[in-house]
């Protein structure tokens, strides 16, 4: 779903995910400090751990792919941040590296949902 700072730009795309002047992503909780935000997510997201851990059923089948982490990502971070759980559009850093660019997210999470699957298996079990 788009956003409102969503401009095509993927420079003007990343500066609109912060809180104009400021180094403070957009949030849902008012935050304007880093220990604000960093409050907020401990706090909102144990609570969404604690549920999650009570009603599995939200996650749905535990595939590991990426509908199912961005699923993670959303029952986690939503009442942190509005894009929670949507893959990202923008490039991030780092140290400096760059990590994952958008447009090749899925190539490297489809690897972790096999590899996961693959370390999962039960001995001597085979794909059939």
């Amino acid at each position: 779903m788009p956003h409102s700072w969503d401009t095509g730009d993927l420079e003007r795309n990343w500066q609109g995910d912060f809180i104009p002047g400021t180094n403070i992503l957009r949030n849902r909780v008012g935050a304007q400090t880093p220990e604000a935000m960093r409050d907020a997510e401990n706090d909102l997201v144990e609570a969404r751990v604690i549920a999650l851990r009570q009603a599995t059923e939200l996650l749905g089948d535990r595939t590991y792919n990426l509908p199912y982490l961005c699923v993670i990502r959303r029952q986690l971070f939503q009442d942190v941040y509005v894009w929670a759980g949507d893959v990202r559009t923008i490039g991030i850093k780092k140290s400096g590296e760059s990590f994952c660019p958008p447009g090749s997210i899925s190539q490297p999470m489809a690897h972790v949902a096999a590899e996961v699957h693959r370390l999962n298996r039960p001995q001597g079990c085979s794909r059939g």
